[in-house]
């Protein structure tokens, strides 16, 4: 048997190797040889999941908006503080026994009865009565009260017996002189005005009383009995505002 083909197919396959181990020596890095074609390629890539594609941007010409002007000078103004109630007002007074408010002037005192007393008079001065036994010279001051018109009486009627015991001595009125009233307007409330004087010295006390629609009587006294006076507190007592029997 002839060893001529077994010699051939022994020298094909050493080239093959020989190709091969060429081949190895000189593969790119990253691909594979393909003996189809006798190229080396890339690699299958691995199948991977879909993915949705990003959406294209819609870009439109037009002008580049422009930023509104800074103002110059800036403005360092800070934002008002708000809140939920506002601030007590320090002249506005209430007594709560009489039912009225009214609002002080700057350097007027007034103290008020307290909430659970049955009566009582509100005094308001230009002195702090906690602090000065005595009126100083030249001091003002006003008392003020608030009495109900009994049923069935009128105000002319209640006025005439007011003004009796406004004299009478038996309650400690010896010596009193009164001025004819005259009508008198505060505000909306309306009623009238005269003067006490005691006969024995030049003291005296403006008296106004005033009648409301609920039927109550404000009493208002001011020392002293002087014209000045009175325009001087007029600004306090036209705030004058009596609650009705009903309000809280």
């Amino acid at each position: 048997m002839s060893t001529q083909p077994n010699i051939l197919k022994a020298s094909l396959l050493l080239a093959a190797i020989a190709i091969l181990t060429v081949l190895a020596s000189c593969q790119p890095e990253g691909l594979v040889f393909d003996p189809q074609s006798g190229q080396w390629i890339s690699p299958l890539p691995t199948p991977t999941s879909p993915t949705s594609p990003l959406p294209t941007p819609i870009v439109t010409s037009g002008p580049t908006p422009t930023p509104p002007p800074t103002p110059w000078p800036p403005d360092f103004t800070p934002e008002p503080t708000i809140t939920s109630t506002p601030p007590a007002d320090p002249l506005l007074i209430y007594d709560a026994v009489n039912r009225f408010s009214l609002r002080l002037l700057p350097g007027w005192y007034a103290v008020t009865p307290g909430a659970n007393a049955v009566g009582g008079v509100t005094r308001i001065s230009t002195y702090d009565v906690h602090l000065v036994d005595d009126p100083p010279p030249g001091s003002m001051s006003i008392h003020i009260t608030v009495s109900q018109l009994d049923a069935g009486l009128s105000f002319e009627q209640w006025l005439a017996d007011r003004r009796t015991r406004e004299t009478s001595p038996e309650y400690g009125a010896g010596g009193v002189i009164l001025t004819e009233p005259q009508p008198y307007t505060l505000g909306r409330y309306t009623g009238v005005t005269y003067t006490a004087y005691r006969s024995f010295s030049n003291e005296g006390v403006t008296l106004i009383y005033l009648l409301t629609s609920d039927k109550r009587i404000v009493g208002i006294g001011v020392r002293p009995a002087d014209s000045q006076v009175l325009s001087n507190v007029l600004p306090i007592l036209s705030t004058l505002d009596v609650s009705p029997i009903s309000a809280p």
